[in-house]
């Protein structure tokens, strides 16, 4: 091999080299920045949703239905934060992990916390969408069956699930996330995007 090859070969590892750590750096970022956007929502929306009270009805006394149970249909109230609107947020605690839920799905959310892709935690079929970053849903393929997570929405009522299975799923394999028959799911893409990591949770009484 001749020596101006060898430069060459020399150059280019060197532009790779630099291209990958140049990469590794700018996807920290994004997951620092990620979680410290979510982390300024959740806290946000601490301010703002009631704290869980039990009230014990008196004994005769019948306990008042929530609106959600007497109208599952109803749309999830909704909280803005920053111009945002926000339906709760998720925590699982396997992950160590309480992250905000915006209301709608796109990508400019995505970068700053789950979002909801489908349904609603009323009416058993809510599914929440995450980047991959180890800030968000990038640790979901850990999880375990029976692990806890919680739903909480805005109006402070908290919806109790537990996994019952992890798989993977084809990234156009819409019905097949959307009309699953599990109350919550939870997926994030791949690294390439050509699967999605779904979690599937089964509904704990309260």
């Amino acid at each position: 091999m001749s020596s101006k090859l060898s430069r060459i070969f020399a150059v280019l590892g060197g532009l790779m080299i630099a291209a990958a750590v140049f990469w590794a750096g700018w996807n920290a970022a994004l997951v620092k920045q990620a979680g410290e956007s979510s982390d300024q929502v959740l806290e946000q929306l601490h301010e703002v949703i009631p704290l869980t009270v039990d009230v014990r009805p008196e004994p005769g006394e019948a306990t008042p239905l929530p609106d959600y149970v007497l109208n599952p249909a109803m749309p999830m109230p909704e909280q803005t934060v920053n111009g945002r609107a926000y339906i709760g947020f998720v925590s699982i605690p396997a992950l160590e992990l309480e992250l905000s839920v915006a209301s709608h799905w796109d990508y400019e959310a995505l970068n700053i916390s789950p979002c909801r892709y489908f349904g609603s935690v009323y009416t058993d079929d809510l599914v929440l969408s995450a980047h991959n970053y180890d800030s968000h849903f990038g640790r979901l393929n850990t999880l375990q069956p029976g692990d806890e997570i919680r739903f909480t929405d805005v109006d402070g009522n908290v919806f109790h699930y537990q996994v019952a299975l992890v798989e993977l799923l084809g990234s156009t394999a819409v019905e097949e996330m959307t009309a699953s028959g599990f109350p919550l799911s939870l997926f994030t893409c791949t690294v390439g995007g050509t699967n999605r990591v779904t979690v599937r949770c089964e509904r704990v009484p309260d």
